[in-house]
């Protein structure tokens, strides 16, 4: 399937409600693990839960939220008790013994159940997708169960939700209403639920025809009695589960259906060679046809080689992206100009671009990008920096980075690493790889692993600086003297004892050592 946007869905299924308050559900499980197969079939990277808790739900919510920022669509799914208390909506963890009675109060409901706008829809929101898809399917009974409890409404309300991404929310039924799922008791899934899943799989030009034809599927089946209800505004909004013009894996199948049908003439009396001419046609004709087809076969391959790859670009782009607006570090937002920058100098003080050229006179500043971390601290690097193909120095002094990702180590053309002033423990051995590394800063990193960190070390041939300083080493070990080609290390202000210090120096005669 041709990959054009960068999907998250969050799906949870609650249906063994512990107390007698809530009824069971045995669609929801169902619903849920149905609903997470057929997202992850059209694309969709998905996480799954059934049977969430109150303590760990908003956890999850805010995980997700914060794992899919930025992205194209995020899609939030949820087969379990939803209910309605003084127009806000909520939805109820498997252990919320909520009982309802005339002493319910907002707060109460709250420290019991999981609030929608609160706990969910803000959380969401704050991911800054282009589109987010809330589809709940919780309106399934009458917790009420005809009683009267003040504030306490049939379903939910409308969601009355003012959101800065566009968002839309489906109901199984109207605000207020709640779903017929006791009139299809039997089925694998719900009845909302159960006409979703046919409708995703099917191709549709957008979202706005899908839920067209499921809204008209369940009115027809419920006799008018269950209307599903959306909220929001999906303009100018193309995205479609499955695209009527994306069905890569059936048009590879007519294809080959198509070669396959091969005419074999047969004919009632033949001489000798009409016989030989006949099937030398037909061979000729099968050697074709396979020809067409592993000439198909090759290029769906390469096709979708090329959607996998420009997958990849996808994720970094938004790694990346995420990244450097969090720290403020002005990166390009493209994969071409991604691929361009030679330079990140993001220090915890104002270290301009004017001082960097001062001290760095021979170093040509184009494509570098620089940032003042000093309000704002990195404290972490992702994975994805490794696709800056083209980075020669990385500046990150005055930070609060603990760890290095391994795909540091893609980064081949790297000359320069400057890591001082953070809390990093240990190095990965991937900084073997970058051979090309000439200088390296490691100093006020008083908790570096120094014996693995020089096993690492060795590898990289072309290393002639390292800096130590002020990380209270008292001694070194003695993989040190396996990097021959330094010529300068600097251990300032460190607790190295004397009788120390020779050692050091008798490892190392043809370098410079700064004590």
């Amino acid at each position: 399937m041709k990959i054009d946007f960068l999907k998250y869905a969050l799906v949870i299924g609650n249906g063994d409600y512990e107390s007698q308050n809530f009824k069971s559900l045995e669609n929801a499980k169902n619903d849920s693990q149905d609903i997470s197969k057929t997202l992850k079939e059209i694309g969709f990277l998905v996480s799954h839960y059934q049977n969430l808790e109150r303590d760990n739900f908003e956890e999850i919510v805010l995980e997700f939220s914060d794992k899919a920022k930025l992205s194209d669509v995020l899609l939030f799914y949820f087969a379990g008790h939803g209910l309605e208390f003084h127009g806000k909506n909520y939805l109820v963890p498997t252990d919320s013994d909520l009982t309802l009675s005339k002493k319910l109060t907002e707060s109460l409901v709250l420290r019991k159940t999981v609030s929608l706008s609160q706990e969910v829809l803000t959380h969401i929101d704050n991911a800054h997708s282009r589109l987010n898809l809330i589809i709940l399917d919780s309106c399934r009974e009458d917790i009420s169960k005809g009683r009267m409890v003040a504030g306490i409404g049939r379903g939910l309300a409308n969601p009355n939700m003012s959101l800065e991404s566009a968002t839309l929310i489906a109901y199984p039924t109207e605000a207020g209403d709640i779903a017929r799922d006791y009139e299809f008791i039997g089925d694998r899934n719900g009845l909302y639920t159960k006409y979703l899943l046919e409708e995703m799989r099917k191709p549709h030009r957008d979202l706005n025809e899908m839920f067209g034809r499921l809204v008209k599927k369940v009115k027809e089946v419920t006799g008018n009695e269950q209307k599903p209800t959306l909220y929001g505004s999906l303009e100018n909004n193309d995205f479609a589960f499955v695209k009527k013009e994306e069905k890569v894996k059936e048009i590879v199948v007519e294809k080959i259906v198509e070669v396959e049908r091969v005419d074999i003439p047969v004919s009632e009396t033949p001489q000798t060679d009409d016989v030989f001419e006949k099937k030398s046609n037909s061979f000729r004709n099968i050697v074709i046809g396979i020809a067409l087809v592993l000439v198909g076969v090759f290029g769906v391959v390469q096709y979708l080689d090329y959607s996998v790859e420009k997958e990849i670009e996808r994720l970094a782009v938004i790694s990346l992206t995420k990244w450097s607006k969090e720290f403020n570090l002005g990166l390009p937002e493209s994969w071409g100009e991604l691929q361009k920058v030679r330079g990140i100098v993001a220090v915890g003080w104002n270290y301009t671009k004017e001082k960097f050229e001062k001290d760095n006179p021979k170093v040509d500043t184009t494509n570098f990008y620089f940032a003042n971390t000093k309000n704002r601290k990195i404290t972490y690097i992702p994975k994805e920096i490794g696709n800056l193909s083209n980075l020669t120095k990385l500046n990150l002094d005055g930070n609060q980075i603990e760890e290095l990702p391994k795909e540091i180590g893609n980064l081949i053309n790297l000359t320069k690493l400057d890591l001082r002033h953070n809390q990093i423990k240990e190095i990965p051995k991937e900084i073997g790889n970058i051979t090309n590394l000439t200088e390296l800063f490691l100093g006020h990193n008083p908790n570096l692993d120094l014996k693995k960190a020089f096993i690492i070390l060795e590898n990289l041939p072309n290393l002639t600086k390292l800096d130590l300083r002020y990380n209270q080493i008292k001694e070194l070990p003695k993989e040190i003297g396996n990097l021959r080609n330094l010529t300068e290390l600097d251990l300032l202000s460190n607790k190295i004892s004397s009788s120390e210090k020779k050692k050091i120096k008798k490892l190392l005669p043809n370098c410079k050592i700064i004590f």
